[in-house]
């Protein structure tokens, strides 16, 4: 049997998949491969090996992003043959791949079972912080999950690590160890930095921005981060939205939702048009390579909401 998991976050899967598996090295087998030309014999030979030896029974299958509409027949090959060998072996052979599904050929799509795998978001990171937790004896409550949560963002790699420095201080959870500890590294800080630039508190959004940089976030980051508060703010402008949509639809914190509508009521959407087309503007001739993204994006800030 063959089944094939596809996410923009597969790595990780992969390797979460593995450590749980470690402990049985005879029962699995897994094949990593990050290079654009996979070699699809590798992983014949190697089924074709394990009949005579029978050492596993279960198959993990890291693949890049491996569909190209020029060797699509030859990949349909190598699907179907290794689906055929599972099935006459009853070996269980799992693929992990990056992909959305929507490019993924229809024959693909069609002839077997596909999982996507949605990233980690505001609402399902809980869940896989309580069970890093865990993981490393750490104890907390409610209270402190939340303040954790809200200082981390979803990439699971960051809340992976950050777990385990924690897990180094102490095996109880505080606020003060957290803050000691845990780089801020969520975009709740960007949206402080956005929130004060409109407020045109424009010391402290320098600060913010310093801080963000000291913090390893690069400038790409915070920019980008900066442009999609910009246009959800436009939206919910337009549209009118009330707080429980705002919530729901970008899944923001309450906290969040509160500003934005606070926000709408003091810049009009021609205000904020003209900040999307000043920073549409740094960004091109940024890969033009006219000028420092770094610089432009500070004067930027410095110029405020009248003008770069």
């Amino acid at each position: 049997m063959i089944k094939i998991y596809i996410s923009e976050e597969y790595k990780f899967v992969f390797d979460q998949y593995k450590n749980d598996l470690v402990e049985k090295p005879k029962v699995f087998k897994w094949i990593e491969n990050e290079d654009k030309e996979f070699n699809f014999n590798e992983i014949l030979n190697l089924l074709t090996q394990r009949s005579l030896f029978h050492t596993f029974n279960k198959l993990l299958i890291l693949f890049p992003k491996i569909f190209d509409k020029s060797k699509s027949d030859e990949e349909k090959e190598f699907i179907d043959a290794i689906d055929k060998i599972s099935f006459e072996q009853n070996i269980d052979i799992f693929i992990y791949m990056i992909n959305k599904k929507t490019s993924l050929p229809k024959w693909l799509i069609s002839d077997y079972e596909i999982k996507e795998i949605p990233k980690l978001n505001y609402y399902s990171s809980q869940s896989y912080i309580e069970k890093e937790l865990k993981k490393n004896s750490i104890k907390y409550n409610s209270e402190i999950l939340t303040y954790l949560k809200n200082k981390l963002n979803n990439d699971p790699w960051i809340i992976s690590n950050e777990i385990k420095k924690l897990s180094c201080y102490s095996n109880e959870l505080t606020k003060e160890i957290i803050d000691n500890v845990v780089i801020e590294y969520s975009d709740n800080s960007v949206f402080k930095l956005i929130s004060s630039f409109l407020r045109q508190k424009y010391d402290q959004s320098i600060r913010i921005f310093d801080d963000l940089l000291n913090r390893k976030m690069t400038i790409e980051e915070i920019f980008s981060h900066f442009c999609s508060y910009l246009f959800k703010l436009k939206t919910i402008h337009m549209y009118f939205l009330n707080k429980k949509n705002i919530k729901e639809e970008f899944k923001l914190q309450d906290f969040q939702a509160n500003e934005f509508i606070s926000l709408i009521n003091s810049i009009s959407i021609s205000m904020i048009d003209n900040l999307l087309n000043i920073l549409l503007k740094l960004d091109k001739d940024n890969k033009k390579g006219l000028l420092s993204l770094d610089n432009s994006f500070r004067l930027f800030l410095v110029g405020g909401v009248n003008g770069y």
